[in-house]
């Protein structure tokens, strides 16, 4: 066996049969983190507000011999978020990785925005996280801890750099993922002694995620990231380039991966600018 595929089978068992649900998994960085989850061996629950989306997501995956489930999951809805998480340990035994990922951009002009629009953005963002969270906590209470992980259970709540970025156009989404950092660590600080890890995740700017349609909004065409605004953003980055979902990925299985409660409370990022050499 080459070097490469050495790395390649290791990386293959790093969650090797791990339980995970994604919510909002049929997105460009959804789609990136249940590609990598499952590409590192878990078992992933595919969850979306659109059932087709959602299997074709888990097809995708399950051509690839992967293992995928798709699941409508709509994450204001707590009873359904419920349903999900007992239907799926009803079928796997347990609940080790909850990825808390659905969410929603509204752009407006801070002073202009009315507050159902802002009402609307916390449901999802916020409301949605809380929900995954206390349903998941009241099945990770009730399972042993994790051999390989020592905890039991991961959660994994995505967040964004706009939680600490002032932007008079994203005012409401600004406000809901900062909401989502307060909440992680609040529940973080109240988990730990049961060895049930919360953390926070920004992505960097995933060009297939929401900076498309913040950076059309801005005059650039639709399509790949060629028009001024979206060249502007990439020319200030060491790394060259626009993140991908699967980058995102890849720190979802570090974070879900990690031996022991040392990522619990902490905020992982992947923005660009802290790839500098």
């Amino acid at each position: 066996m080459t070097l490469e595929a050495e790395v390649a089978a290791a990386r293959a068992q790093r969650l090797h049969g791990k339980v995970a649900i994604v919510s909002g998994a049929t997105g460009g960085v959804g789609r990136g983190i249940a590609r990598r989850l499952a590409g590192a061996g878990a078992i992933v629950v595919a969850g979306s507000r659109d059932e087709a989306r959602a299997a074709a997501v888990a097809d995708g995956l399950t051509a690839d011999g992967l293992t995928c489930i798709p699941a409508r999951l709509d994450v204001t809805d707590p009873e359904q978020v419920e349903r999900v998480i007992a239907s799926t340990v009803e079928r796997f035994g347990r609940l080790d990785i909850l990825c808390n990922n659905a969410a929603i951009m509204h752009v407006e002009p801070v002073l202009e925005m009315s507050l159902a629009d802002l009402a609307r953005v916390f449901q999802v963002n916020v409301g949605g996280v809380l929900a995954g969270v206390q349903a998941a906590v009241r099945q990770m209470r009730r399972q042993a801890p994790d051999p390989d992980t020592g905890c039991r259970g991961k959660i994994i709540n995505v967040s964004s750099p706009a939680a600490d970025t002032p932007n008079s156009l994203e005012a409401a989404y600004g406000a809901s993922k900062a909401a989502v950092n307060h909440l992680t660590r609040t529940v973080a600080a109240l988990l730990a002694h049961e060895q049930i890890s919360t953390t926070a995740l920004y992505p960097g700017n995933v060009w297939e995620g929401m900076q498309s349609q913040l950076h059309q909004l801005a005059g650039d065409p639709v399509g790949e990231p060629s028009g001024p605004s979206a060249r502007a953003k990439l020319e200030s980055w060491p790394t060259g380039r626009w993140q991908r979902p699967d980058d995102t990925g890849d720190l979802v299985v570090f974070i879900a991966a990690f031996n022991g409660m040392g990522l619990n409370g902490e905020r992982i990022v992947g923005h660009p600018h802290r790839h500098r050499l």
